[in-house]
């Protein structure tokens, strides 16, 4: 009896309740028909703001070459510049970005082939008087790899003639940390998509340094 009582009083009530809910979905729904958005809590944009701006930070940190290490890459360089004027192809070899030894048809072809430039070089009395080189310190992302350009100036003698050559090398290491090899500007100043050939991953707009040739 006491449940019988019970259910008549909530029968009772249902339809002032079904009233309310209509009533409630009626301040929520615009006129035509469409059901209002449920207001959500604002964003809190600082603290947002502060971890984008740490991670812009270090995305910057990222891309920089620190000044000592360019300045080691510049020393390398310089000192591969010596080796090859010392005919000490194996160090050139050794140092070299691997693509590029395999594009020459591998270590053994590539020692031959500048054996071969080097007999075309005495043939003509060709000597290099100076070199210097100039590692830039902002590094580009190339996907598997990251890559610094080094500008370089040299002057060779022919005779009793002088050029001055305005070239580049591009060092070239695998992420994280690989070791620096590099690929010499001359080989690619004439056909530079060769350099998206070894390197795919190397933005499309990436700017070469500049590269000539004038006797002085």
């Amino acid at each position: 009896m006491a449940d019988y009582a019970v259910r008549p009083c909530a029968w009772r009530n249902r339809p002032q309740a079904a009233a309310r809910r209509r009533q409630s979905t009626a301040k929520r729904t615009p006129a035509n028909g469409s059901v209002a958005p449920t207001p959500h809590r604002p964003v809190k944009l600082r603290p947002l703001l502060a971890v984008l701006g740490l991670l812009a930070c270090a995305a910057s940190h990222a891309a920089t070459l620190a000044p000592a290490a360019a300045q080691d890459l510049s020393r390398r360089l310089d000192e591969l510049a010596t080796a090859f004027q010392a005919h000490d192809f194996e160090r050139f070899a050794r140092e070299t970005f691997p693509g590029v030894v395999a594009m020459s048809g591998g270590h053994d072809a590539m020692i031959a082939t500048m054996r071969t430039s080097f007999a075309q070089m005495d043939a003509q009395r060709i000597v290099f008087v100076s070199h210097s080189s100039h590692a830039e310190t902002a590094i580009t992302d190339a996907g598997r790899y990251e890559v610094v350009r080094v500008p370089e100036d040299s002057v060779l003698k022919a005779g009793e003639r002088q050029v001055r050559i305005v070239s580049y090398s591009l060092a070239v290491r695998s992420k994280p940390a690989g070791p620096w090899t590099f690929i010499g500007g001359t080989g690619i100043h004439n056909q530079p998509q060769i350099l998206w050939d070894l390197l795919p991953g190397l933005p499309k707009d990436f700017k070469l340094p500049p590269y000539s040739m004038q006797p002085i």
